[in-house]
């Protein structure tokens, strides 16, 4: 963003000196960066590790093989994620709507279909399983163990934490730095960072299939 407040002041000073007729800087808009980012973004490589390391022969692995997917793909906050509902989810639009996110805001965010997959598999493969009544429990993330309460935000921060163990990854990672990395990774891809900056508050997609 220091470049673009560089180009404004140049429009400035062209305009003070009569070089322009109007300053055409004013209408530049500088992105505003996050006060703090995770010391350690996640590499490609890393990533696809972490994917890689729940054992999807089993109903636990294919859950957090869906919470891994869902979280690069659509940058939910913690929070976000263990208060969604099955309903919630659409997976034949690619898309998982979020209540009361942050500041109390209602939002939609676009899911790639790696994750709208991995989703499908644990809802009918898992989650239908762990549930006798359909109606019972509406909550997305269930625990793997009886009597399958609502994942809590610290079960699911261990869900990151224990495939980035199994994956080999020395360092603690976050569902925050999930965050962060996919976004990265976008600007890294040639996207504009003012444009992955704006769809880091309100939900993206990077990670469309395997």
């Amino acid at each position: 963003a220091s470049w673009l407040g560089a180009l404004r002041l140049f429009f400035a000073h062209l305009a003070g000196r009569g070089v322009i007729r109007e300053n055409a800087g004013a209408a530049i808009v500088i992105p505003k960066l996050p006060d703090r980012l995770p010391k350690k973004i996640l590499t490609q490589e890393e990533i696809d590790r972490i994917m890689a390391a729940p054992d999807l022969a089993t109903a636990m692995g294919l859950r957090d093989r869906a919470i891994l997917e869902m979280l690069y793909s659509t940058a939910l906050r913690r929070a976000e994620m263990t208060a969604l509902c099955v309903l919630d989810v659409d997976l034949a639009g690619g898309m998982v709507r979020v209540n009361h996110g942050k500041g109390g805001k209602d939002r939609v965010a676009p899911m790639g279909k790696a994750a709208c997959d991995a989703v499908k598999k644990y809802l009918v493969r898992a989650r239908k399983g762990w549930t006798s009544n359909a109606c019972q429990e509406s909550a997305l993330w269930l625990g793997s163990r009886p009597p399958h309460l609502p994942l809590s935000k610290i079960m699911l921060g261990s869900v990151v934490r224990d495939a980035a163990k199994a994956a080999g990854l020395a360092r603690p990672i976050s569902p925050h730095v999930f965050r962060h990395s996919c976004a990265t990774h976008m600007v890294q891809g040639g996207s504009n960072i003012a444009l992955v900056q704006q769809l880091e508050q309100k939900g993206f997609t990077y990670r469309t299939g395997d």
